[in-house]
C-alpha cells in the first residue's frame, strides 16, 4: 500500500517524540545526577522501554518503527514502499524535534544548564565520550544498524516490538561511550540542532552511516529469504 495515512503520520511523529524524550531526556536529567544517577544501563533501558511502549501504544496506526534505522531497513526488506519510508521518515524527524524541543524547554529553566555542552547528543574525537575516532564511530554505526535490522526484521512480525526494544536495549550499552547512543538519524539531528556548534557540524555520519548499515541489513534479510530452509 503506497499511501500513508494522517493517523500513522501522527503516531510516527508522536510515537519518535517519546522516544527522544524517553531516551534523551534519561541521559539529559537522570543519568549522572548528584550522588545516585541512572548511570549507561539507566539509558539503554530508557531507550528500549521507550521504543517497547511506543511500538505497544502506537504501532498498530505506525508503519515505519519510529526510528529512519528501522524504517530503510523494512524498505530495503521489501516491507515498505519507499514513499512509505520517505514519510514515515519525515514524521520521525518531526516528531523527535518536538521531543527534543520539550525537553530543551525543561532544562532551560536550570541556570546551570549549557546545552551547547552536547544535550546528549551523537560525536566523534572530541565529541566522542570515550574520545573514539571518526573511524571507529562510523564503523560502529554502520554494524549496530546492520545488526539491529536484521534481528528485528527476520523474527516473527508478532514478535517485532520485543524484538527491536531488546536490540536497542543493546545497541545502546554497545555505542553509549562510543558516541553517546543509539543509531537514530532522527534522534541525533533533533538533539543537535539545539546543541548548535560542532555538534551540528558533525551530523553528516550520524545521518550517513545508520543509514548505510540500515540498507546493508535490509538486502542481508531479503537474502536470507532467498535461501532455502
Amino acid at each position: 500500500m503506497q499511501n500513508v495515512s494522517a493517523k500513522a503520520f501522527v503516531a510516527e511523529g508522536v510515537g519518535s517524540a517519546w522516544l527522544v524524550l524517553s531516551g534523551s531526556g534519561t541521559a539529559v536529567l537522570a543519568a549522572g545526577f548528584p550522588v545516585l544517577g541512572v548511570g549507561f544501563l539507566g539509558i539503554a533501558v530508557a531507550w528500549g522501554v521507550g521504543l517497547l511502549t511506543a511500538g505497544y501504544g502506537l504501532g498498530r496506526h505506525a508503519l515505519a518503527g519510529f526510528m529512519p534505522t528501522i524504517a530503510v531497513g523494512m524498505w530495503c526488506a521489501g516491507a515498505l514502499s519507499f514513499r512509505q519510508c520517505a514519510v514515515g521518515i519525515v514524521a520521525q524527524v518531526l516528531g523527535s524535534v518536538l521531543g527534543a524541543g520539550v525537553l530543551w524547554l525543561i532544562v532551560s529553566q536550570i541556570p546551570s544548564f549549557d546545552v551547547h555542552q552536547g544535550f546528549a547528543g551523537n560525536g566523534y574525537e572530541a565529541l566522542s565520550p570515550g574520545g573514539f575516532s571518526l573511524a571507529s564511530v562510523a564503523l560502529t554505526e554502520c554494524v549496530m544498524a546492520f545488526f539491529l535490522v536484521v534481528v528485528v526484521m527476520s523474527g516473527h512480525p508478532a514478535h517485532r516490538n520485543i524484538l527491536v526494544a531488546g536490540g536497542v536495549v543493546v545497541v545502546a550499552m554497545l555505542t553509549v561511550t562510543v558516541d553517546n547512543a543509539m543509531v537514530s538519524s532522527a534522534r541525533s539531528v533533533a538533539v543537535a540542532l539545539f546543541a548548535g556548534g560542532e555538534w551540528l557540524h558533525q551530523q553528516w555520519l550520524f545521518q550517513l552511516a545508520p543509514c548505510i548499515g540500515a540498507v546493508a541489513g535490509g538486502v542481508c534479510v531479503r537474502l536470507l529469504r532467498l535461501l532455502p530452509p
